[in-house]
């Protein structure tokens, strides 16, 4: 099973002929750089499924405002000056306002007060990998694909419910809905209110950037991460301070969905974990955390240890 999702995912990336840039060696390229921003207290590049991965980046004075990074599985592309196989939709532009959706618009002029050395990015929703592994960043030059500055190995894993009991599953469930929704207010769950928490990165953060951008204060300046993510600080995801109570209502349990994906999300979820395969359509039927629960202990009696 393992080879054949490995085989579908290869498939996906296809090859696409890159289009190289011809200028690139009027760029000092030992001046582009990235880091991750981790979120576990070690340190360490692993993110759970879902979570946002916030990038700060650093260029030249006058870098391409196209400059784009991508996220790709490790392995994918073999060369780390070029890019040969598709994003997948799985990137995110240095300057948004450079492009039209994945097409670049014609360059604008900017003064010198304008352009930034260093700044923010923010992998989240359509743009993250939404299946574990082991994945880089590549961040291309000039809406091209060469790249000139890598980040790897960052992974992308995803929990397991503490027990298989209810309390467990459904804890479990309410982390998984509301990542998959986007952590979005009007389609998750009541009961999921616990939210992502940066404030410890937002703390780290100034000193963070003073080490990887030699102390740069203009540059700090521009790298405030304001769009981490469309969580409230103060809470963590899955913290024990949210277990909910067993008495709850169950229509606090009630979810939305606004497209197929995101029920795909909950089902391949429930399908690596418990190794229980849902069909989207489950999910959309039930679209309750507490109805779901039972319909996976349900199926867990069915089909046994």
């Amino acid at each position: 099973m393992a080879e054949t999702r490995m085989l579908i995912q290869q498939s996906r990336e296809r090859l696409v002929f890159p289009l190289m840039a011809k200028d690139l060696a009027e760029y000092d390229q030992t001046k582009y750089s990235m880091h991750v921003i981790p979120t576990n207290p070690d340190g360490q590049l692993r993110f759970h499924w879902g979570e946002p991965i916030a990038v700060i980046w650093r260029s030249p004075l006058k870098h391409s405002r196209r400059d784009w990074v991508g996220i790709y599985r490790h392995g994918a592309n073999k060369s780390q000056r070029i890019t040969k196989t598709s994003t997948l939709g799985l990137w995110v532009p240095v300057h948004d306002e450079e492009w039209d959706g994945d097409v670049p618009r014609p360059l604008t002029d900017h003064s010198e007060g304008e352009e930034a050395e260093c700044g923010e990015i923010v992998f989240k929703n359509s743009t993250l990998p939404w299946q574990t592994g082991d994945y880089e960043l590549r961040y291309h030059h000039d809406g091209k694909y060469n790249v000139v500055a890598l980040v790897g190995t960052i992974q992308i894993y995803l929990d397991r419910p503490d027990a298989l009991d209810f309390k467990s599953i459904r804890q479990w469930l309410l982390k998984i809905v509301m990542l998959a929704l986007d952590s979005d207010p009007s389609l998750i769950p009541k009961s999921s209110l616990e939210t992502i928490s940066h404030a410890a990165i937002q703390q780290r953060l100034p000193a963070l950037l003073s080490r990887e951008f030699n102390g740069s204060t203009t540059s700090l300046a521009t790298a405030t991460p304001s769009s981490m993510s469309t969580h409230s600080p103060g809470t963590s995801v899955g913290s024990s301070s949210g277990t909910p109570n067993l008495s709850h209502d169950i229509h606090d349990d009630d979810f939305r969905l606004w497209s197929e994906r995101q029920a795909k999300r909950i089902s391949w979820a429930i399908s690596q974990v418990l190794n229980i395969d849902f069909a989207p359509e489950v999910i959309v039927a039930d679209a309750n955390v507490t109805a779901l629960t039972r319909r996976i202990l349900a199926s867990k009696e069915l089909l046994g240890p």
